[in-house]
Formats: C-alpha cells, structure tokens, sequence
C-alpha cells in the first residue's frame, strides 16, 4: 500500500522522470531508471570504435551522449538497450564522501555518436573483465579491495591501519564517544581496544571485539615515501579491561569510517592510497591496487549483492538531491 502511495506521488510532482517505488526485502526502494550509477570511469578519452571494443568486455549495451561539463560521455555495461538516461551519478571513491551530484546527460543519434572521438566513459559493469586493459580514474567504493577488506571481509588477516589521530592518549569515555557520535547513517558505532605487542593502548573505532578472531597482526599506517611498517601482534580488550586505562591511541582500519578528513581532528598519519595523486598501478606487476589483493578472493555472487545492497542507499539518498 505505502508503495502505491509514494508511487502517485513521485508520478504527480515528477512527471518527467522515470521512478519506480518497490518493496525489496520488505524495505521501500527507489528504482530511479533514469539515472546510471557508475561504478568505475575510465581515464583519458576513446573514439567510438575503441568505446563500442570496451563495452563487448562488460556484456552489456552502451549510449553515447553529452553531459554539461564533461563533454562528450559514454555509458558502458547498461543492462537495457533502451534505457532513457536522463543522469549519470559519478562513481563515489573509497575515503571520499558519497556522490550526490548527477551529471545531465543528453543522448545522441547514432549517427552523431559515430562522428564523436573524446568520449570520457563510465561503466555499470566489467571492472573485472577490463582491469587488465584500461586504467581506471575513479572506482566505486563497494568495488574498491581497501573497502572489501575492511568492511566485508571476515577472513583472518593482519588489520592494516589507514590513519592515526595526532594525540597520543585519548580516555576510554572519549573514545567510546567519538565511535558512538558519528553521523554517517553508514558507519558502524563500534570501537575495539588492544594492547600491542610494543606495549601500546590502541582503540579502533568501527571495528567490534565480536571481530578479535580475524585479526592475525596490527600494522602501522603505511605513509607516502616511508617503507611499510611491522606487523606486530594484538590482544583485544573487553570493555571492561579497557575502562581502566586512559592512555589510548585511536587508529581507523575503515577509512570510510571518515568519509572526510576536512570532518575530523587533525590526523597525524594517513596511508599512501588515500594521498593525492597516488598511481594505484604504480605496482610490481601493474595491477591497480583498488581490485588486487583479497577483492579476487571474495565470492562474486555476494560481493555484487552488498554492492547492490549499498549502491540502493546511497541512491536513496541522492534522489533527493536529483530531484
């Protein structure tokens, strides 16, 4: 019933957009049909030739059009071939805030499409398929293997720290307040706390004691221009261990935990893959570090659901900044 309703209204203020209102898994979710969710962009620009060559990796379809400030755009990896676009949402990095802005985007005829030569291009799907073919500029977070790792993952594994706060000793009450005051509707309100094998109070907000067992060692945050820290050994605290002791340093295994660090305390450390500029396949074997590693370990079936399990709220969120 609930649906039907939202259904009239969407149909009555927005009559020129293509939304649908379903119930997933008992939940109301937005079908916004006219807007493509990118889940990667490619760098640098390709003909038309050399886009209709890329989208055969993704088996999907592709359209060509122009959107308002990136120019001449392609979709690759569409899953209908007659899709109205009207949208494009840009793929939202791992460490960055979610993407809410939409690009417009108006299609071309076929014939205008073939006469086109710097197409900037986004794809739904084949991240996997063309990894070993293009370099990629921006990769949704939900694909990214830094995310997989610390988010997903449930397989032993050193905890390898993406940041550090600039104080050295923080209480047990502030730390569990700053865990349980975070804003992000995404972000879990967790916090664990371990001694090292150096000796040292750590607290890791957004990680839980329930997760002690995954972790196989601690390592430092990695920093631009230094060489990787040791891995040393973690002992997880219960709470009430914990509440003794005043002398705690915060680090935070999930960068999405942040989103921002313009929204935090000043970070003493932050791990090289979030620093500007970084060449993610800048690597032995020429990989990009964002889909290496534990990523080709995940089973695909679940990895894509928690995709499309996080790409529906973030869309839920940013239809109403497109609207």
């Amino acid at each position: 019933m609930i649906e039907r309703i939202l259904q009239k209204l969407y149909d009555e203020y927005y009559p020129d957009r293509d939304i649908q209102v379903l119930i997933v898994h008992g939940r109301v979710t937005l079908a916004i049909n006219d807007t493509a969710q990118a889940s990667y962009s490619i760098k640098g620009t390709y003909r038309y030739e050399e886009v209709q060559k890329l989208n055969q990796f993704t088996n999907g379809f592709v359209q060509y059009g122009f959107c308002p400030g990136d120019g001449p755009t392609a979709i690759i990896g569409l899953a209908d071939p007659n899709a109205n676009l009207k949208f494009i949402l840009d793929a939202s990095p791992y460490g960055k805030m979610p993407n809410t802005h939409s690009m417009i985007f108006n299609r071309y005829s076929d014939e205008d499409a073939k006469q086109v030569s710097n197409y900037t291009v986004y794809g739904l799907n084949g991240l996997l398929e063309l990894a070993d073919i293009v370099k990629f500029d921006k990769i949704h977070f939900s694909y990214d293997a830094r995310y997989q790792e610390a988010v997903i993952s449930q397989e032993p594994r050193v905890l390898k720290m993406n940041c550090k706060f600039d104080r050295f000793h923080y209480s047990y009450r502030e730390c569990k307040y700053f865990a349980t005051h975070q804003p992000y509707f995404e972000i879990s309100n967790s916090v664990a706390f371990a001694t090292l094998e150096d000796g040292r109070h750590i607290a890791l907000p957004g990680f839980s004691y329930d997760r002690k067992d995954e972790a196989l060692g601690f390592r430092d945050v990695w920093e631009s221009y230094c060489e990787e820290p040791p891995v040393l050994g973690i002992n997880f605290m219960t709470d009430k261990e914990a509440s003794q002791y005043d002398d705690f340093e915060i680090y935070i295994y999930d960068y999405s935990y942040l989103c921002d660090p313009s929204l935090v305390p000043r970070l003493a450390k932050v791990d090289r893959t979030f620093s500007s500029g970084f060449d993610f396949c800048n690597t032995t074997d020429g990989k990009d570090l964002r889909i290496t590693g534990n990523f080709w370990a995940f089973n695909h079936v679940c990895y894509k659901q928690d995709v499309i399990d996080k790409t529906a709220r973030v869309n839920l969120l940013a239809v109403f900044l497109v609207l």
